[in-house]
């Protein structure tokens, strides 16, 4: 018998439950509504949840939305309308469930009420069915292939899109930086405790066997003041960092995630206003591409008793993707703050945030903000390089057949091609004058994919009976 196995990285189900959250509260008739004479209906309840691991239990918090249709007690009797954001707390046993893990929460209403209380008060009864999965994330190897040289078996195989791992490894970033206390803050005396330290990462690059990422640590100090009363004060500090990790068999187009940690932080005093910050952060990174794969989700055989292992794991099922691009031509302004420009130099950096994706119905809609960093001359006498931090918002839709609400979005922008004129364009303005004016022509390209989540079972190892041999 031979098996062929493939690592790959799945979600593996953890365990799921269904639980129901019931909510009572009194609420009041919004400032500037008129008073409730009779309540027609509840238009709408949208339920937003998120779903916290614990040991064993998931804590779900959220908000339901509930806008109400109502009579107004006035002469006239006009039809009004209002809605109140309601908070609340559940909790779900799932057994096996642990911090870190991955919660997936589809939530239903299932009864919703509300009663007149008084002419300002109303109360409203919703209950909520809530449907739990807990998956994680975890490196499995999996049977894509099994041949027998002497009995015939049936192999079942399904196609499967996954993440295959190409190589990961671990790095170290040593860092050893002089600070001043920041200004505002009063000299220190003491250190008395590192509170936290955050890492944040600013870009993640691929190039052939190696990943590079950039980024910056924030680290909270609690300190002595260097005053006669020795008041306790509190000072950010932030440091960034570069760090280079090799894997063999990487390339730009592959996927890399990192999971950083700071192994060993401490901040000591060089006078009262300098301070001595020395990190060392490790950095474990590794490198996925998807893939097509057939696996193997169950064998038989006529001739001899074969015992398929088999695991549930949840596969992210692409349902389609595409790549779509923004054309953006926008007129801002130089922030008041800033002197007016003379000449543009360039456009030092740009980047898109998505600040928001929705799944509807054969598309999907995408909130966005492209900043941008631009260094200009300012029209002054003696022409100083300034820089200027602008933020232009954006939506769109992109059409996407077969998606629908709920399903999982991943997006992935970049910006193609940015420029900066002045306004008007092709006038020259005076040096010392200038303008904040400027036009901005921007192409952004966005990569769309909708998958769904879907629980299929795959074969990781083939038993046969004890003392069967395969010639």
């Amino acid at each position: 018998m031979v098996l062929r196995r493939e690592r790959l990285k799945l979600f593996e189900v953890v365990g799921e439950t269904v639980t129901t959250a019931t909510i009572r509260s009194l609420q009041s008739v919004p400032a500037g509504k008129p008073d409730v004479e009779k309540i027609l209906s509840i238009a709408n309840i949208t339920v937003s949840a998120t779903g916290t691991p614990l040991p064993n239990k998931v804590v779900i918090e959220g908000t339901a939305t509930v806008q109400t249709i109502y009579v107004a007690a006035l002469p006239d009797q006009p039809v009004h309308h209002m809605d109140h954001v309601i908070s609340f707390l559940q909790f779900a046993d799932v057994p096996g469930t642990q911090p870190g893990m991955t919660v997936i929460l589809r939530p239903r209403v299932k009864f919703s009420d509300i009663v007149i209380k008084s002419p300002r008060k109303v109360e409203i009864e919703i209950i909520i069915e809530f449907f739990v999965k807990v998956i994680r994330l975890v490196q499995l190897d999996v049977i894509t292939d099994v041949m027998f040289k002497s009995v015939p078996v049936k192999v079942n195989k399904q196609l499967f899109r996954v993440e295959r791992v190409r190589g990961e490894n671990t790095g170290q970033v040593i860092l050893s930086n002089m600070l001043p206390v920041p200004a505002g803050k009063p000299p220190a005396e003491k250190i008395l405790s590192v509170v936290s330290t955050e890492i944040i990462t600013d870009e993640i690059r691929i190039i052939p066997d190696l990943v590079i990422i950039q980024g910056k640590v924030k680290t909270q100090i609690m300190y002595v003041a260097a005053l006669p009363d020795q008041p306790v004060h509190h000072m950010h500090l932030e440091v960034n960092f570069l760090a280079k990790i090799r894997i063999p068999g990487a390339v730009p187009g592959l996927i890399a995630e990192i999971f950083p940690s700071i192994e060993f932080v401490k901040v000591s005093i060089v006078d009262r206003h300098m301070v001595l910050q020395e990190l060392i952060l490790c950095i474990f990174v590794k490198v996925t591409e998807i893939q097509q794969i057939r696996v193997v989700t169950d064998v038989k055989s006529d001739r001899i008793p074969i015992n398929a292992v088999r695991q549930l794991v949840a596969i992210e099922d692409v349902v389609n993707e595409k790549s779509h691009q923004i054309n953006i031509r926008r007129e801002v302004k130089i922030p008041r703050e800033k002197p007016c420009a003379q000449k543009i130099l360039q456009v030092v950096s740009s980047v898109v945030d998505i600040t928001r994706s929705e799944a509807l119905h054969n598309k999907i809609v995408i909130e966005g903000i492209l900043i941008l960093q631009i260094v200009y001359v300012a029209a002054e006498h003696d022409q100083p390089v300034h820089h200027a931090h602008i933020e232009i918002p954006f939506t769109t839709f992109v059409d996407l057949p077969g998606a629908y609400p709920g399903m999982n979005i991943l997006l992935r922008p970049r910006v193609e091609f940015v420029t900066v004129q002045m306004l008007p364009v092709g006038v020259t303005h005076h040096p010392e004058v200038g303008t904040r004016d400027l036009l901005v022509d921007a192409i952004i390209e966005v990569f769309v994919k909708v998958t769904k989540t879907v629980q299929k079972h795959v074969v990781i190892d083939v038993i046969v009976p004890q003392g069967y041999r395969d010639p």
